[in-house]
């Protein structure tokens, strides 16, 4: 099963400029296809402060 982590709209650019990172290395880390620190970072703060839910997917 693949994980995802899903959010609002408008909530991936604040990431973006939280952390000050691509688009491209939100959505990979919101999608587990990194396994680094930044992206741990990311989907915390997605969760805490965003209301990101964790889906899993087929």
């Amino acid at each position: 099963m693949r994980r995802k982590i899903v959010l609002e709209y408008g909530a991936n650019k604040k990431l973006i400029a939280r952390f000050g990172v691509s688009v491209k290395t939100v959505n990979n880390a919101l999608n587990y296809r990194h396994e680094s620190k930044l992206a741990e970072k990311i989907r915390y703060v997605a969760v805490r402060d965003f209301g990101g839910v964790e889906i899993e997917m087929k």
